[in-house]
């Protein structure tokens, strides 16, 4: 049955994990931490990077900073020679990242209170979703919008497509095969939502939930 390891980090170490993880990245890894104008974020990146490379070489027994990364047309990661599938999202503070021996896509994103939502699910969610949430007290109608927009990120990521595609029907998730796909929303942490899609070459899934670290505060 297809296996899915998920893990969920805080992105904020101390200085010697950040160091640490740091001497795993590439040149142009290093070169990209190096353009972000915020410090926290060049910390993340760098972290998010890090950790990726010691969750893949540890299951495919390779060294950290030997793995190479190539993507899609669309952007979407892959590692070049190796037969393992990934994906990776990061939000606030939190990192997900889905290890699989299937396309997969993951999804998290932290629920912002001052987002102006509506606008965004008038635009890209089904509008019977929209009418739904429409329904629902203020906060279960913000949390509802988050956990529909985590399901099309993932999906949208497990086919290797985004939302700047040129074909809306395939960006808005209309003219996917649903059945082809696994669909799970996970509790990732506290104040954010997550979904996880990957290919349905079998049923069941099985899911490994792996919370990495000490909580952020």
């Amino acid at each position: 049955m297809p296996a899915v390891d998920i893990r969920i980090a805080c992105l904020d170490v101390d200085p010697a994990a950040a160091a640490r993880l740091e001497r795993h990245l590439a040149p142009d890894e290093l070169a990209r931490a190096g353009r972000f104008r915020f410090a926290r974020d060049r910390r993340h990146f760098v972290v998010a990077r890090g950790l990726l490379r010691e969750w893949l070489a540890e299951r495919l027994g390779e060294r950290p900073e030997r793995l190479e990364f190539t993507c899609g047309e669309w952007g979407k990661p892959a590692l070049l020679g190796q037969p393992c599938h990934f994906n990776v999202s990061h939000s606030g503070d939190r990192l997900m990242v889905a290890l699989s021996d299937v396309d997969v896509g993951c999804d998290i994103e932290w629920i912002d209170d001052d987002l102006d939502w509506q606008p965004i699910a008038d635009e890209m969610l089904d509008p019977r979703d929209v009418e739904r949430l429409r329904r629902l007290d203020p906060a279960d109608a913000r949390a509802g919008f988050y956990r529909h927009w985590t399901r099309l990120e993932a999906r949208l990521k497990a086919i290797g497509r985004g939302l700047a595609g040129p074909d809306p029907a395939i960006a808005c998730g209309k003219s996917v095969d649903l059945d082809a796909w696994h669909l799970v929303d996970l509790a990732a942490a506290p104040g954010y939502a997550a979904a996880l899609v990957a290919a349905r070459d079998a049923v069941p899934l099985r899911l490994s939930l792996n919370p990495i670290g000490n909580a952020c505060r």
